[in-house]
Order: C-alpha cells, then sequence, then structure tokens
C-alpha cells in the first residue's frame, strides 16, 4: 500500500514551489501525491494558455524522482481540474459535492441537485481517463456551534451517490472517503468503508477529537479515529488505493517541517502496513 501526502497543507513551508515541495515529500519516504490543484489554480502558468505545459512539466518532475501523483484535489474548475489531473497521471480528481442547507429534510432535494452538478464532469472524465471522486462532506453551524450532516456524509447516503452517478455515467466517478469527516459526524468510519466495499477506490486521511475538522496526523487525538479498526475493515473490502495523507500543521516552525515530514510518513507507514499483516 503506498503512502502518499497531499501537497496542498505543505506547500507554503516551500516557497509555494512544487517542485521543491515534492523533493521534500520524496525525502520523507513518502510513496506518491496527492495534487492539490486548488494551491496553485489563480498562477498564470496553469491558466486555459499553459496549463498543459505545467501540467506535463510535473509529471515529468514526478517520474523523474519517483513520487507519482495519484489522486489530485479540484482546483474550482472541475473540467480543466480533470484534464489537468489525467496529465499529471492521476488516476482520480476529488471534487467535493455541493453543500446545501439545510440538509436534513432535505436530502432528496439536495441528492437531485448534486446530480445535477456532478453531470456536467462526466463526459471530461471518461475523455481524458481521469474518474471524478465523490467524497463525503459536513456542515459547521455557526449559529449554534455545532458539525451538521451534509451531502455523503452517512454511508447509506454515499452509496446512494455513488451508485446513481455509476448508473447514468458508467466509469466516470468514484468514492474517495475523508475518514476525518465521517468520524466528525460520529460515523464509524470502519463501518462506512464496510459499506462503501468497491465503491471507494481513494481516501483522505487524518485525525480529530470527534468536533472539529483538525486534520491532526493519524492517532495523536484524544477520542480519535480508531485506525486499527480502519485498516482491518480496508483490508476486508480489498482496497486497493494509497493511504492518502490530508494532514495540515500551519503553525510549525519551518525548521521542524522536513522532521514532521519524515514523522507523519513513518506513523502512516506504520498503519498502512497493517494490510499485509494481521498484527502490528
Amino acid at each position: 500500500m503506498k503512502v502518499a501526502i497531499n501537497s496542498g497543507a505543505f506547500l507554503k513551508f516551500y516557497n509555494n514551489d512544487m517542485i521543491e515541495a515534492m523533493n521534500a515529500f520524496k525525502a520523507a519516504g513518502f510513496d506518491a501525491m496527492d495534487f492539490s490543484i486548488m494551491t496553485v489554480a489563480g498562477r498564470p502558468e496553469w491558466d486555459e494558455d499553459h496549463y498543459e505545459d505545467s501540467a506535463k512539466r510535473l509529471r515529468e518532475h514526478a517520474e523523474k524522482i519517483g513520487l507519482p501523483i495519484t489522486q489530485t484535489h479540484s482546483g474550482g474548475d472541475g473540467n480543466r481540474s480533470l484534464k489537468i489531473s489525467a496529465l499529471c497521471g492521476a488516476e482520480q480528481c476529488v471534487i467535493h459535492p455541493r453543500i446545501l442547507q439545510p440538509h436534513l429534510g432535505r436530502e432528496e432535494i439536495n441528492f437531485q441537485k448534486n446530480m445535477e452538478f456532478y453531470s456536467p464532469f462526466a463526459e471530461t472524465a471518461l475523455a481524458v481517463g481521469c474518474k471524478v471522486g465523490v467524497e463525503n462532506m459536513f456542515k459547521w453551524e455557526w449559529e449554534h456551534e455545532i458539525i451538521q450532516h451534509s451531502s455523503c456524509s452517512r454511508p447509506e447516503e454515499f452509496c446512494r451517490y455513488i451508485d446513481a452517478l455509476e448508473e447514468k455515467f458508467p466509469g466516470a466517478f468514484t468514492a474517495v472517503l475523508d475518514v476525518g469527516h465521517v468520524h466528525v459526524v460520529q460515523v464509524d468510519p470502519a463501518d462506512c468503508i464496510r459499506k462503501l466495499g468497491k465503491r471507494l477506490s481513494g481516501l483522505h486521511i487524518h485525525d480529530n477529537c470527534g468536533y472539529n475538522d483538525h486534520h491532526a496526523i493519524p492517532g495523536v487525538c484524544k477520542a480519535g479515529i480508531n485506525f486499527p479498526a480502519m485498516m482491518q475493515a480496508l483490508k476486508e473490502i480489498d482496497f486497493k488505493g494509497d493511504f492518502t495523507l490530508e494532514v495540515s500543521h500551519p503553525n510549525q516552525a519551518p525548521a521542524l517541517i522536513p522532521a514532521t515530514l519524515e514523522f507523519i510518513q513513518t506513523v502512516s507507514r506504520h498503519y498502512a502496513n497493517m494490510m499485509e499483516v494481521d498484527k502490528q
């Protein structure tokens, strides 16, 4: 099982230079990268006239250093993000569903609106050979300071989204489970994994304490995710994707970032290896 790192949270520590960040990820021991397109979306070299050359250069460097880009995160323009993702060699590009409120009690209306939202991406996804990754979400209710359910936050609803999209657009969509998002709405990630089964091809891995989306290193949070149980569920469904980190350390001292990346990689490798053995 490959251990991958999302580029978004660490890019600023490398002067927003993607090549420099990739070199650091490789030096820390990561096997692959989840390219956060949103972090470069506004730059001239990634506009409509230049994104193809930029994506090709990124893929060339990824192949040169042995850090394949296996997954991406959309940069706002879904169809362009899919094209960039394919040029980078990624198998799937995460595009969030619309977060519509209220959700509870309006699930059917929100389902139909999200089907309308996703449909225009299918043709591009199939043409370029990169699937749209549908991610489970949550909604922060500011007025009451609580986290509420939202699009795909419950496993049954998540399965319904994927099944409906697969029926209409075979081969264009897949499930990417954010384990922190599911934990923060008090749903067991392991249960969600088992219910998604073969629909699941990607992950966003991070931890939280069950009341906020902390994006912490796996295993560090009190009342956090049971990662051994989660890995067992992935093993049961014969999951073939990467262990993709989406952790954030915005206030870390820059001098400690290399050591932080190495620690994150070591922790992640411990859990990823549970796919290969029964006990650690």
